[in-house]
């Protein structure tokens, strides 16, 4: 394990262990028991525990009898090889060729491979030639990700800047940092967005009223909301103060998620003025049987716009 990051390795071909530290470039050196890539073609794989962007290692004993190559590639892209000290080597796109012209065995170096999107599996395929050559990974030279996790929840409808976009849709968002040369640790900040469902408000309905009314209890559900409008005053209404005519309150209810529901309802306030009209001319009669029906039509001249009935008094002599 290095910087907490797993490794295991599968391999195909000449892949083993060589018992023998050894030196290239006369500074340049692997312990006892790495990894022999060769003599003739290999496959080896490296698996990590967690993604990385970059790894240090070291070649030695490359050259017998030419160069020696090795392809690197990952399970997310193909990344790069940069020289960090080398001797009898040369790089070509992810490829290290080495070994040509050193004297006993002594071409390799140190390199690292890093790609610009993190990867958790990396290939080495080689020719090996006749002896092979030795690879071993530098301890400090693993750079896994970290992780960081936030959890942020919104009301249905609201919306939340994420990573430079404004997100309204339940989901797992990610952004990676990298540094510029790719070999530092990775960042990645990952929100975790849950949308919120809007609460349900409702007002008790309101009959009718009287303008002459003082106050009129107002119930919202859930309770603990606020009530606006015309002649609203905490949780009552006046209709007195309203006036006659017909008046729009809202119930603004807020959850304890922070989720707001409002709701709207209409109070009819009925005005207490009389109404006004001419009664027919007076009648005299002789005879109680004489009486005419009351007829509300006869009035043609009333006004008022209040529903009320008005009453109509007539009176006879005998």
């Amino acid at each position: 394990m290095l910087n907490g990051v797993s490794i295991t390795a599968t391999s195909t071909g000449g892949v083993s262990n060589y018992p023998a530290p050894w030196t290239s470039c006369a500074v340049i050196s692997t312990p006892a028991n790495s990894v022999w890539l060769g003599p003739g073609t290999f496959t080896y794989i490296l698996s990590f525990s967690s993604p990385i962007n970059c790894m240090t290692f070291i070649l030695t004993a490359a050259g017998s009898p030419g160069n020696e190559d090795f392809l690197f590639t990952t399970n997310n892209g193909i990344p790069s090889i940069i020289d960090n000290n080398s001797c009898f080597s040369t790089i070509n796109g992810n490829t290290i060729i080495s070994g040509s012209g050193s004297p006993s065995l002594s071409g390799g170096g140190n390199f690292t491979v890093a790609n610009s999107s993190p990867f958790t599996t990396l290939t080495i395929t080689g020719s090996g030639l006749l002896a092979g050559s030795l690879f071993a990974i530098c301890n400090t030279s693993i750079n896994a990700e970290i992780i960081f996790e936030d959890t942020i929840s919104i009301c249905l409808g609201d919306s939340i800047e994420i990573n430079n976009s404004f997100e309204k849709t339940a989901g797992t968002y990610s952004d990676t940092t990298f540094s510029a040369n790719l070999c530092d640790t990775s960042f990645i900040n990952k929100t975790i967005l849950n949308i919120l469902p809007l609460p349900t408000s409702t007002i008790s309905p309101i009959s009718n009223q009287c303008e002459s009314t003082d106050s009129v209890a107002l119930i919202g559900n859930p309770s603990g909301g606020v009530f606006t409008g015309n002649g609203v005053s905490g949780t009552n209404f006046s209709p007195s103060i309203a006036g006659d005519g017909t008046h729009s309150i809202t119930y603004t209810y807020t959850d304890t998620n922070g989720c707001v529901a409002s709701t709207s309802a209409v109070i009819s306030v009925i005005d207490v003025d009389d109404p006004t009209g001419t009664a027919p001319a007076d009648l005299v009669l002789q005879c109680f049987a004489d009486v005419p029906v009351q007829d509300v039509n006869s009035i043609t001249d009333e006004a008022d716009n209040c529903p009320q009935f008005q009453r109509l008094l007539l009176s006879a002599m005998f």
